[in-house]
């Protein structure tokens, strides 16, 4: 088993080791949660022979799953009731995929319809069971020393393996807030089929960290991304998932023309736009209510 390599000769005795054999690989099920966690961890690349860094998935107890048996689900949803790691996860939601891709540095990214572990040195795809071992272990200490970075956004997978933790894991429920975030800036932006969003910006002053509300056109909350996890450390890198879930802004508009603050993110979120690639110029890459407020703002009007 490859994962041996990267646990540093620590015993079979571990707890997480001791899960991996009362479940053995896992069971497949669809899931659905609000609350799930990233864990980082190392495993062995065998096209390179070096060790690399790998990104895993846990959901918890207060998940629900659905059991799947020969490619199809069943009808009833049972509540998780323990910690699992996430072993695979095929057909998420590209939005979701692109999230937990820039939050994951990459390591973790789509590959054939699936999630896959991907070499830091090579890029080669990393088998799942090269990370098992210790990405529970990894779970099961932060879970014990209160270190684990909770998600707390909407996620649903409709094909996952689930490798159940013991029943004796458990971790502090964080209080999710939005508490101390105030909004920047709105976008506008629309999806590969072409279905219309509103995206608001926020930012948490004392957390020094960006945080994203994407809603329907008709004013529904779609999904809450980097409140109180700190997934995003500057306005780049929450411009930049934009893209990598699959948005195409077309429109950025101030909060408030008589708020500095306002002004000045709106600047900002233009400048993340040009990072990720937008021209903003007359061939209209970008819509012209983009061209205005920069011609406004750097007019100082």
């Amino acid at each position: 088993m490859t994962a041996a390599h990267s646990t540093d000769g620590r015993s079979r005795d571990s707890a997480a080791h001791k899960a991996i054999d009362a479940i053995g690989h896992g069971f497949r099920a669809s899931v659905r949660t609000n609350i799930w966690y990233r864990v980082s961890a190392s495993g062995f690349c065998e096209a390179c022979q070096a060790d690399t860094r790998g990104v895993g998935l846990f959901v918890g107890p207060e998940s629900y799953f659905t059991a799947r048996y020969e490619g199809r689900e069943a009808s009833d949803w049972w509540p998780l009731g323990k910690f699992a790691l996430v072993r695979s996860a095929k057909g998420l939601d590209p939005r979701m995929t692109g999230f937990i891709e820039q939050s994951s540095s990459r390591f973790l990214r789509g590959a054939h319809g699936a999630l896959k572990h991907h070499c830091e040195h090579c890029d080669a795809i990393v088998p799942d069971e090269a990370f098992d071992l210790a990405l529970m272990e990894r779970f099961s200490d932060r879970a014990s020393k209160d270190e684990l970075q909770e998600v707390g956004s909407f996620l649903m997978i409709e094909d996952a393996v689930l490798v159940s933790l013991l029943d004796d894991t458990t971790a502090p429920r964080r209080k999710r807030t939005r508490e101390g975030y105030f909004s920047l800036a709105r976008l506008q932006a629309s999806d590969e089929v072409g279905e219309v969003f509103t995206v608001d910006l926020h930012h948490n002053i004392a957390a020094n960290d960006y945080a994203i509300l994407i809603k329907s056109d008709d004013g529904k909350e779609i999904m809450a991304l980097g409140f109180s996890d700190g997934a995003y450390a500057t306005i780049d890198d929450a411009v930049s998932c934009l893209g990598v879930m699959g948005y195409v802004v077309s429109e950025v508009t101030e909060i408030s023309s008589f708020s500095i603050v306002s002004r000045v993110a709106t600047l900002l979120v233009i400048r993340g736009l040009r990072v990720a690639g937008y021209t903003i110029d007359d061939d209209g890459a970008v819509c012209a209510d983009i061209r205005r407020e920069v011609a406004d703002l750097c007019s100082g009007n």
